[in-house]
């Protein structure tokens, strides 16, 4: 296995207090999900499992190349397609379209996203929802009550990540 992937499913793969809204808002929007960068299937995996049709969409194609071989493994069907979202081609179109896991604050600067939701909202059939994951963790808990993280820890044939 890539340390590509063992870095994203340390950094990523545990983390499911989101799934239950994705779930709610694929059953709400009744069509086709896209799920913008995402990486080894955390969300795409998980809706799919739920019964709805996805397409996952990323950059990397290592990821896409995992997160298809854990959709098979599994007897799930989910459309990997490579591309960047800020360039992303008139396709669909989807009932929802999610950014989990702050995807849109990553992408860079107010053009990058500017970019990305305009792409996104093309994407949509009429009455389609948009969904992305944001926040300002700099205002979500008090400094005196803030103690640092403990790390992301993943395990792989031996060695700890």
């Amino acid at each position: 296995m890539s340390d590509v992937i063992v870095w994203h499913d340390v950094e990523n793969g545990g983390y499911d207090a989101d799934l239950a809204i994705w779930r709610e808002l694929a059953q709400e929007a009744h069509g086709p999900v896209l799920d913008l960068g995402a990486g080894t299937g955390r969300v795409a995996l998980d809706l799919a499992q739920a019964g709805h049709d996805v397409t996952a969409l990323d950059s990397d194609a290592t990821l896409l190349d995992e997160l298809a071989r854990r959709a098979s493994e599994r007897g799930l069907h989910i459309e990997c397609v490579r591309a960047d979202a800020r360039r992303l081609d008139q396709t669909g179109p989807f009932g929802l379209v999610i950014a989990p896991m702050q995807f849109v604050q990553i992408l860079g600067g107010p053009s990058a996203r500017a970019g990305l939701l305009a792409r996104a909202a093309g994407c949509l059939h009429p009455g389609g929802i948009f969904a992305a994951a944001i926040s300002n963790l700099d205002e979500a808990v008090a400094a005196e009550d803030a103690a640092p993280p403990l790390p992301d820890v993943g395990e792989r044939g031996g060695w700890i990540y």
